[in-house]
């Protein structure tokens, strides 16, 4: 866009140029005082110079490996300098800077997330090849973990943690490792009871890493396919996250299916809704082939269990299973 815009200004500078030449003393006279301001504009000048200053603790990391990932956990460094300070110590980082984030991303920043907020760092370190950790202050770390600090800001406000030197980190090369969750199976489920009413707010955030919203309606789903299913959902009436979720596939013919789901960690959904209480709002289901399920089209509902009682969240979602 920016070259085709050029172009034009050139061809109708160029223009006006020519009747201008082409006219009077006077008219010649201005093409020659507007030729030389276009010169001058264009003359290229010395370019203001900053000292790339950055602070010890960079300079330092440059010595570590660039086969692993780093964790800023407490967003220590901030946006600006984290993407600033990339381009001196070049180590891949969790939650880089990109200018779009697709689905995809935003499902494993989410785990990621759940991980680091329950202190699963040798899960971090084996599964996803996260070696080194940044926090801005110093954490409530077991003694192992704690040991495993290699050095620190000059004022002692951030505190760095290399993960190789306790576990063996999956290096970028290699990928993470399977999910070691095993798949769950769907259940057979009866018909609602009239204790179980429609309440809450939910949202399907991907189906097999896809969005359902955008593929089609009802969304696709091979039945010999694992099934994963993220998203999160609150109860209203509580203003509360739920205690556990369950996922489940209801037919027309009132044929219904139900497998229970994992909770996690969406710190997104706490700052969108600007309430900390969400923040254990997220589910996560790795439900195995859906081949024991009759084809048809099935609704796709969010239960939430909470002191016994379960309310019935409706997403939005078909699946369709051939």
């Amino acid at each position: 866009m920016s070259a085709m815009t050029s172009l034009c200004v050139a061809l109708i500078a160029g223009y006006g140029f020519s009747i201008l030449w082409r006219g009077s003393g006077w008219a010649r006279g201005l093409a020659i005082l507007l030729l030389g301001g276009a010169v001058f504009e264009s003359w290229p000048m010395a370019q203001q110079r900053t000292p790339n200053i950055v602070p010890t603790y960079v300079a330092e990391m440059r010595t570590l490996s660039k086969d692993y990932g780093l964790f800023d956990v407490d967003d220590a460094f901030g946006p600006s300098n984290a993407l600033y300070y990339q381009t001196v110590h070049e180590i891949p980082m969790v939650h880089g800077y990109i200018s779009r984030v697709p689905t995809s991303v935003a499902e494993d920043d989410a785990e990621l997330d759940n991980l680091a907020g329950r202190g699963q760092w040798q899960l971090l370190c084996e599964r996803y090849g996260i070696r080194y950790l940044v926090f801005r202050a110093e954490p409530a770390l077991g003694v192992a973990l704690a040991s495993s600090r290699i050095f620190r800001g000059v004022d002692g406000d951030l505190h760095f943690y290399d993960l190789g030197q306790l576990w063996s980190c999956a290096s970028s090369g290699n990928g993470p490792i399977p999910d070691p969750v095993a798949p769950v199976r769907w259940e057979p489920a009866g018909p609602r009871t009239g204790a179980e009413k429609a309440a809450g707010v939910c949202v399907i955030d991907s189906v097999n890493s896809r969005d359902p919203r955008k593929g089609g309606h009802p969304f696709r789903v091979p039945r010999l396919e694992a099934l994963k299913v993220i998203g999160w959902a609150i109860q209203r009436e509580g203003e509360q996250a739920p205690e556990s979720v369950r996922l489940r596939l209801e037919r027309s013919d009132s044929i219904s299916y139900e497998a229970p789901a994992r909770r996690m960690r969406r710190p997104d959904v706490a700052r969108h809704l600007q309430d900390a209480r969400f923040e254990m709002a997220g589910f996560k289901l790795l439900a195995g082939s859906l081949g024991s399920v009759p084809a048809g089209v099935y609704r796709l509902t969010i239960v939430q269990g909470d002191n016994g009682s379960r309310t019935f969240c409706e997403p939005g979602v078909e699946l369709a299973l051939p």
